[in-house]
């Protein structure tokens, strides 16, 4: 059997002819060659698969993301992708990994390559139990500090210093002042989640695990 090539490939569908005797007579068959899956597998696409390590979800902006139901998507190349991971209610957010970095709940991922991969590791919040007597303790609660662009976020009680940290777990009832610095030459624009407004300075009462935004200009 014999199959035409054309500029080093096999067009399709190809015919294959067979020559041979059939009862004494010479005879000529031919037959059309496909491929066994049509249309035939190109090169592998650029795509972006979520892993979760712990209670929480993550999504797109796209909303092609909504991990856990679909962690895996293709893209075209050089396509941008913004992900946010939301911890569930008994968690907080840890950090990323893989593709993505950083412990701000969003992340930004270039997709280039198949097989692309980032990490959102979420940890149960910590229960601390009520002591007898004088003892503190009490249920703790995050709070999730993420920014964007440049600028700082700071509390007045110790935890948040976003860039270097920003989550930390506080006590019920705990007051918490987050202030929003911009560097020289931007300025801040708001905030989001469970602060709002434009001034820079924020007041809190902890009483659930909450996530806040700082909007910095570009």
């Amino acid at each position: 059997a014999s199959i035409p090539v054309v500029d080093g490939a096999v067009p399709f569908p190809a015919y294959a002819f067979i020559t041979g005797t059939l009862a004494g007579t010479a005879r000529n068959v031919s037959y059309e060659v496909w491929p066994a899956v049509w249309p035939p597998a190109g090169p592998p696409q650029p795509s972006l698969t979520i892993t979760k390590a712990g209670l929480g979800s993550v999504s797109s902006a796209d909303k092609k993301f909504a991990c856990g139901s679909k962690c895996s998507v293709t893209y075209a190349a050089g396509t941008i992708v913004a992900l946010t991971a939301q911890p569930a209610s008994s968690s907080h957010f840890v950090g990323w990994g893989g593709a993505c970095s950083g412990t701000a709940v969003t992340c930004s991922v270039a997709v280039t390559d198949p097989g692309q991969a980032a990490v959102a590791t979420f940890e149960a919040n910590v229960v601390v139990g009520g002591g007898g007597g004088g003892g503190g303790g009490g249920t703790q609660f995050t709070l999730q500090v993420s920014k964007t662009n440049l600028g700082t976020v700071t509390s007045d009680v110790a935890g948040i210093a976003c860039g270097s940290s920003c989550s930390a777990r506080y006590g019920q009832s705990t007051a918490v002042t987050l202030t929003a610095t911009a560097p020289a030459g931007r300025s801040f624009v708001g905030w989001g989640g469970a602060c709002s407004g434009t001034a820079p300075v924020c007041s809190l009462t902890i009483g659930a695990n909450a996530s806040v935004q700082a909007i910095f200009s570009k």
